[in-house]
C-alpha cells in the first residue's frame, strides 16, 4: 500500500509515519523540505503547500504511480450524460461503476447541504453505512 502524507514530520505525525513504515506501508511525505527528520524508508516530496501548481503536480504524480488517472473529472450526479458518462469512465467494472456513483452522491451532498441540511445529512449517513439494508432501499 501507497500513503501520502501531507507533512509527517511535525511532532505528532512524525510517530504516525513512523508506526506506517513499520507496518510495511510505503510513505510519500509532502514538506516543505526544512526538517532533518524525514524517516529512513519516506520518500519526501517537497514543496510549499502555497504553490498550487507544484503540490497539484507532486499529487498527481502520486497518484498516477497507484494506477489512478486524475484527468477524469468527476462526474455530475444529476447532468444529463451521468449514465453515459459513467459507464465510459468504470468500463464493465463494477467496483469502479460503484465508486463513481458513491463519489457523485458525495460531491452533491456536500455541493448542496446547506439547501436541505436534514436531507443531505441523511443521505449522506446511507451513503456511509451501503451494508445495511434498509440504506439500500431508502437511496
Amino acid at each position: 500500500m501507497k500513503v501520502l502524507f501531507i507533512g509527517g514530520t511535525g511532532n505528532i505525525s512524525l510517530s504516525s509515519t513512523i508506526l506506517a513504515i513499520d507496518k510495511g506501508i510505503e510513505i510519500f511525505l509532502l514538506t516543505r523540505g526544512t526538517s532533518q527528520k524525514v524517516p529512513k524508508g519516506a520518500t519526501s516530496l517537497i514543496a510549499d503547500i502555497n504553490d498550487e501548481n507544484k503540490v497539484k503536480e507532486l499529487i498527481n504524480s502520486h497518484l498516477i504511480s497507484l494506477g489512478i488517472n486524475p484527468k477524469v473529472p468527476p462526474i455530475e450526479l444529476l447532468s444529463e450524460d451521468f449514465l453515459e458518462n459513467l459507464n465510459k469512465h468504470a468500463g464493465g467494472n463494477l467496483e469502479a461503476k460503484a465508486s463513481e456513483m458513491e463519489h457523485a452522491v458525495r460531491k452533491h451532498c456536500t455541493v448542496h447541504h446547506d439547501e436541505d441540511p436534514a436531507f443531505y445529512k441523511s443521505l449522506s449517513e446511507k451513503v456511509e453505512n451501503p451494508g445495511n439494508p434498509d440504506n439500500l432501499r431508502q437511496i
